[in-house]
């Protein structure tokens, strides 16, 4: 199980990947890895690549729990975001259907799942030729 955390501050983009076997405290230990990095803002648009994630553990109470303490961290109120969710192959996007359905009642998150890399990068309003900025991630 791994995980990494990078933050485009200059563009108010959090990236974040997974890969091997995800758990709900992969998901928490990345979230207090978020809260305490120095670039970390209310609002920040949020590209996830599930790409890497080989299994996960369905525990959708457990991503419930996750997803309500995510929102007290990343969206006080007033602040909305876009969560994009970068998933190609079927594991993936099991996972990120999962994680959709957990956001589908905040009106301040908009979930999508994007298949390829191009498209996730326009999900965020992003014109990059350079897609290695966006998913060349450091290890947290």
């Amino acid at each position: 199980m791994g995980a990494s955390l990078r933050i485009l501050k200059s563009r108010g983009i959090a990236v974040l990947r997974y890969w091997d076997h995800f758990t709900v405290q992969q998901g928490e230990d990345t979230l207090a890895a978020y809260h305490a990095h120095p670039d970390a803002a209310p609002g920040q648009k949020h590209l996830v690549d599930f790409s890497g994630v080989t299994s996960f553990d369905p525990e959708y109470v457990g991503v419930l729990a996750l997803q309500a303490k995510t929102a007290d961290i990343v969206l006080p109120e007033g602040f909305e975001t876009i969560l994009v969710m970068y998933a190609p192959n079927p594991t993936g996007l099991d996972m990120a259907v999962m994680v959709r359905k957990s956001w589908e009642h905040v009106p301040a998150v908009i979930p999508l799942i994007a298949e390829t890399k191009q498209q996730a990068i326009e999900y965020l309003g992003q014109k990059e030729n350079d897609l290695s900025l966006f998913f060349d991630t450091e290890d947290i």
